[in-house]
């Protein structure tokens, strides 16, 4: 095997480890107001339908904006 070969074939796991450290974080991040739910509702003296809305929003506005983030995306190039 040549040289070049090996370090492409190594850059490309460091690529997968990277996706994979950034899906984990991305899920990580959506899952964190099921895991505040206590807290919020205890500070901010929420109910549960005060506790819905919030999310509701949150995942409204997510699923809205992540097609247009992302042909946003294809329009720019990963590149700059």
């Amino acid at each position: 095997m040549i040289q070049g070969q090996r370090t492409i074939a190594n850059f490309r796991w460091y690529i997968c480890g990277l996706l994979f450290y950034a899906t984990t974080v991305n899920y990580m991040d959506r899952m964190v107001l099921g895991i505040l739910k206590p807290t919020i509702t205890h500070d901010l003296h929420w109910n549960e339908s005060d506790y819905a809305r919030v999310t509701t929003s949150f995942h409204l506005v997510y699923a809205v904006l992540m097609p247009l983030a992302g042909r946003l995306i294809d329009r720019l190039g990963v590149r700059g």
